[in-house]
Formats: C-alpha cells, structure tokens, sequence
C-alpha cells in the first residue's frame, strides 16, 4: 500500500497564537491613573486648588467616607457592563488576529471604550443626592461633577509588561 503525503497548511494561526501570547505581557489600567492632581479652577466664589490628588478624591467617592456616601463609578461600570466589554475585548482582538488592527490598537479601543463607560457612570449617577447644601454650594445637583476635573482624569493606559 502506498502512503499518502499529508500537507500542513499552517493558513496563520502560528502568528495569530504568537499574537495572543505576546499581548498576554501587558495589561489596560482604567480609572484615575497614578499621579493625576488638580489645576486651580475658580468656580463662583469657590476655588479648586491646584495639587489635590484626584485619585484620592475618586477613592473617596468611589467607596465611601465617614462624611462622603459610596458612589460607585468605577466597579459598578463593569459590574453592570461586564457583558459589553467582553463583547469589546473579543471583537478589537478578534480584529488583530485578522490584521486588521495592531495589538496595541486593540488595548487602545477596549480602552477607550471602558473610559466612556465610566464617564457616562459619572455623568448619570444621582443617587445618593448631594445635601441641599452642597448642591447650594456647587450650582448642580450631579453628585459626581463639580470642577470638572475627575471626569476629565478618567483615562487608559496599557502597561507594557506586568510585573510579579
């Protein structure tokens, strides 16, 4: 019996594994990055003084204080997203795979995609309500907005290799 030739056609799932695997050393922060302070803002007769962390002030509001109620922006954005970031992630992945787009593009709009998600948490939460005196103070009733600036910090960063 005579044997047959097998051929391997390998049609790029060598690179399209070596792609996966190459983008396993890195890792998208979302939030208030690391180092983001305040500039100075007059607003009214109010000043937002310049060197506050923001990210500290994110905390505040994102988990709660002894005078500052939980506002959850950050891990009730994926909570209730969950379903539409892996739908993101799989489809911008999907996309470099198919070369159509780079890793890094693909880290970049899974991004900024999550970053929107956050800001549009912002923008909507209400609940719990300022006090009538902070609104008073403020001019706005959104318990999340004041100056302005921890909506604009809300960024992405792909870190290129994860430590530990």
């Amino acid at each position: 019996m005579a044997r047959s030739a097998v051929t391997d056609t390998d049609m790029g799932f060598t690179k399209a594994i070596q792609k996966l695997l190459s983008s396993q050393k890195k890792q998208i922060l979302i939030g208030v990055q690391e180092g983001s302070k305040t500039h100075l803002q007059v607003k009214k007769d109010r000043k937002q003084p310049a060197g506050v962390s923001v990210a500290q002030y994110a905390a505040e509001n994102e988990f709660g204080t002894k005078k500052i109620p939980q506002r959850s922006f950050i891990r009730s954005t994926f909570d209730e997203k969950i379903n539409d970031i892996e739908k993101i992630i799989f489809e911008q992945f999907g996309l470099a795979i198919d070369d159509k787009i780079t890793i890094q593009q693909a880290y970049d709009r899974v991004g900024l995609d999550v970053t929107g998600m956050i800001q549009e948490k912002i923008v909507a939460i209400r609940t719990p309500p300022n006090s009538a005196k902070t609104i008073e103070l403020k001019g706005s009733s959104n318990p999340l907005i004041d100056f302005g600036q921890m909506i604009a910090s809300i960024r992405h960063v792909v870190k290129r290799e994860i430590k530990g």
